[in-house]
């Protein structure tokens, strides 16, 4: 059975699954499980979007930017899809991210901190990839961050963050003064 056929089948079997006739502990295993599943999917999904859009199949669908038809497809936004679309290619570079993402045990957000620490700290996936197995995300990202600014030299990171500074405001739908801003950590 090839893997769309496969796909076909779990979405059948998920579409009439009933949890409340489940014991709780029948429940919690099939979440890990379905977790792990879910990981190796969105790996599968963004591979195969990598190549398809490489090769232009996004165009034939009516889509002149790749990552508008991934976000239309998946349901996210265009700078998710972007994000995915980079780190799925910088997973081949990877091998051992890529075999942490097929087994399910790394999800995609956690691989593109990886990828994105690698790239700038090359030596990096090993260090990075133990501390994915073992903090939550948002640790992970910290970790990432300071390694990555650690290979900064400090003069040319504060040129950087002055140069990427902003400040943005609008009005909402309910006439509330909104915004956003990006300071320098002094000055922040």
């Amino acid at each position: 059975m090839g893997v769309s056929a496969i796909a076909r089948s779990l979405r059948e079997a998920l579409r009439d699954f009933d949890p409340a006739t489940h014991p709780a502990e029948d429940c919690a295993a099939l979440v890990e499980e379905l977790a792990r599943t879910e990981k190796a999917c969105a790996l599968a999904r963004v591979l195969m979007a990598a190549r398809a859009c490489d090769r232009g199949a996004h165009r034939q669908r009516g889509f002149p930017d790749a990552a508008d038809w991934l976000a239309q497809v998946g349901g996210t936004t265009p700078a998710q899809a972007e994000r995915e679309l980079a780190t799925a290619r910088r997973i081949p570079d990877l091998p051992a991210t890529k075999a942490a993402l097929t087994s399910g045990e790394l999800s995609l957000e956690q691989a593109e901190e990886i990828a994105k620490t690698e790239l700038h700290c090359p030596g990096s996936e090993a260090e990075m990839l133990d501390a994915a197995r073992r903090d939550t995300l948002r640790s992970l990202r910290q970790t990432g961050r300071a390694k990555r600014h650690s290979a900064i030299p400090p003069e040319l990171l504060a040129r950087h963050q002055h140069q990427a500074r902003h400040h943005r405001h609008w009005r909402d739908e309910l006439g509330l003064v909104r915004g956003t801003y990006a300071l320098e950590p002094h000055v922040g």
